[in-house]
C-alpha cells in the first residue's frame, strides 16, 4: 500500500485534488483573513475583475473573486474559491453571490436577473441557489444603479467567515474601463 499524504499519492496518479464537504466545513469555520488591497482591472472583455489571497489558519489555498460587467454595472458576481490547478487541486467556488444574474435550480425553481447565492457541496456543485436577505443591493423591478460594491463585498465576506485585517483597502472599480465586446479587430 502506498504511502504518504492523500495529496501526494493524488498529486502522483495525476488527478486533481477534489475538495470533501468536511473540507469546505472546516475551512468556512476556520479562521480566513484578507490582508491585502482590493484591486480592480478589465479583463480586456466585458467585465472588471478582482481577485485577493484569503489567508487561512489550514493553510490551504483561498480566494476571493469579484466581476462586474461593464455593459450592465447591476449585474456582478463574488465567490469565495477553494483550490488552485497549479498546486493538483480541483477549484471548488464554495461560496456565491450573483446579483441580477439568472439560474435554474434542479427542482425548476428559477431566478430570472434576480439576485442569488450558491452553497457548494460534492454531490450537486453550485446547482442549487437560494435568494439571499444578508446582502445589500437594489431590488429588481428598481431602475440599474451602480451599486455600492463595497458594501456588497465586505458583506459577503461576513458571510463566508472572512475577516478584513489591516492590510485590507478598498479601491473603487473604474466601470468606464476601456473594453472589447467582440474580441475582433475591426476591419478599416
Amino acid at each position: 500500500m502506498a504511502r504518504g499524504s492523500l495529496r501526494s499519492r493524488v498529486n502522483a496518479r495525476g488527478e486533481p485534488r477534489r475538495l470533501k464537504n468536511s473540507e469546505a466545513e472546516a475551512l468556512l469555520a476556520s479562521e480566513k483573513r484578507i490582508e491585502s488591497p482590493i484591486t480592480w482591472a478589465p479583463d480586456g472583455t466585458r467585465y472588471v475583475r478582482t481577485t485577493v489571497t484569503v489567508t487561512t489558519t489550514l493553510g490551504e489555498n483561498l480566494k476571493m473573486t469579484g466581476r462586474i460587467s461593464l455593459k450592465e454595472p447591476g449585474r456582478s458576481g463574488w465567490t469565495l474559491t477553494w483550490g488552485r490547478k497549479e498546486s493538483g487541486e480541483h477549484p471548488e467556488s464554495i461560496r456565491r453571490l450573483d446579483l441580477r444574474d439568472s439560474h435554474p435550480n434542479p427542482d425548476g425553481e428559477r431566478w430570472n436577473g434576480q439576485t442569488h447565492k450558491h452553497r457548494w457541496s460534492e454531490k450537486d456543485n453550485n446547482a442549487w441557489a437560494y435568494t439571499p436577505d444578508d446582502i445589500p443591493h437594489e431590488q429588481p423591478g428598481s431602475p440599474v444603479t451602480r451599486d455600492n460594491y463595497r458594501e456588497i463585498f465586505e458583506a459577503f465576506a461576513v458571510e463566508c467567515g472572512v475577516s478584513l485585517s489591516d492590510g485590507y483597502a478598498w479601491s473603487e472599480p473604474d466601470l468606464d474601463s476601456p473594453r472589447s465586446d467582440s474580441g475582433l479587430w475591426e476591419v478599416p
